[in-house]
């Protein structure tokens, strides 16, 4: 991902009003996130340091939040060189979205049960054009000024989670 934002970095400056959105995700907010090697290691492109740091944690959970805490960290720092040049950089955190995905994940016998019972305070997950519509927003003119942030589309899970913290 950072190669290829990176990648169109040239052509995005060509455009006219160039915007990205990267997908991260609620899970990116966990604490320690920052001190994890795993973390380091993608920040730094270096992709096999992150294959072998996340074999060595044998967590998929945990590498999952990690590479999405990597996201969202990369799109902070590419904001003010991308600002300078006019493109626009944003991350959209999901919580829960009912995808096959979620739904294979509800069916694990390890994680099953915490996933079923980890539910957002509006009493739902998300569908995907919920997601979808953020993302368009965030392309529109109408963020026009909407630039290095996450938008959090996780039913108040971030807010019920870090309630004190933003």
């Amino acid at each position: 991902m950072t190669e290829l934002v990176d990648g169109l970095e040239e052509a995005l400056a060509r455009g006219s009003k160039p915007s990205v959105v990267l997908i991260g995700s609620v899970a990116s907010v966990h604490p320690g996130m920052d001190k994890m090697p795993m973390v380091a290691a993608m920040l730094a492109g270096d992709e096999a340091g992150a294959l072998g740091q996340a074999d060595a944690i044998a967590m998929p959970q945990a590498a999952y939040a990690g590479s999405k805490y990597a996201v969202t960290v990369f799109a902070r720092r590419k904001a003010v060189p991308l600002g300078a040049r006019g493109i626009r950089i944003n991350v959209i955190a999901p919580g829960a979205v009912e995808t096959p995905l979620l739904d294979a994940s509800r069916a694990d016998p390890r994680y099953g049960e915490a996933i079923r019972n980890f539910v957002a305070p509006i009493g739902r997950n998300s569908a995907p054009d919920e997601i979808a519509n953020v993302v368009s927003f965030l392309q529109s003119e109408q963020a026009s000024f909407v630039h290095g942030t996450v938008v959090f589309v996780d039913g108040g899970m971030d807010g019920m989670s870090r309630s004190d913290r933003f």
